[in-house]
């Protein structure tokens, strides 16, 4: 004669017994806490290294003034050709996709920009050669080298085109686009 099988019960196999709607409970709830767990974990990092440990929003500070700064903007070029150019101070990891770039007036408005106005970025003190960053002041886009860290001593170039704006109180505007902080940080064309 053959021993009857018995079923597992709560008190044999140590786990008690789920409705199905428990059961439905459970796998939710799994799932959730899953989730979360991999999106923590696979939560890509920001490129902008300023964050780490910046002034928060609202605290009254420029973040961007602190990190960066312009020289006095020197003119050059001609009738044609107006420029400005003028030495970076140190970033403190800004990259130049952090950065936005308006012209103002001497009361804030905006310019109206040309197809030619365009920021360059240098590697070197005199503003020549082939730029790291390029910048279309028109459609506030970055067309080369934006992920390039900003170091001391480069150079940036204010294009113009036939466009002069000597001696009419203009700024050129920097904001601080890309990054926690924001802020701002102008230089006044002579």
């Amino acid at each position: 004669m053959a021993t009857p099988r018995v079923s597992p019960t709560p008190e044999t196999s140590g786990f008690p017994r789920l409705t199905r709607n428990q059961w439905i409970v459970f796998v939710v709830v799994v799932v959730a806490v899953s989730g979360g767990l991999l999106a923590a974990l696979y939560t890509p990092q920001s490129s902008c290294n300023v964050c780490q440990g910046c002034i928060p929003p609202g605290s009254g500070n420029t973040p961007l003034g602190s990190g960066f700064a312009l020289n006095t903007p020197i003119p050059e070029g001609g009738p044609t050709n107006h420029s400005y150019r003028m030495n970076v101070v140190p970033s403190s990891g800004i990259r130049w996709s952090d950065l936005e770039f308006h012209l103002t007036d001497s009361a804030g408005t905006n310019l109206s920009s040309t197809p030619s106005w365009a920021v360059w970025a240098f590697a070197n003190q005199s503003g020549t050669g082939t730029p790291l960053a390029e910048y279309d002041i028109t459609t506030h886009q970055w067309s080369a080298g934006a992920d390039v860290l900003i170091t001391s001593g480069e150079v940036l170039s204010l294009q113009l085109g036939s466009t002069n704006l000597a001696g009419q109180g203009d700024k050129l505007v920097l904001l601080g686009a890309g990054f926690c902080g924001g802020g701002q940080v102008s230089a006044s064309l002579p």
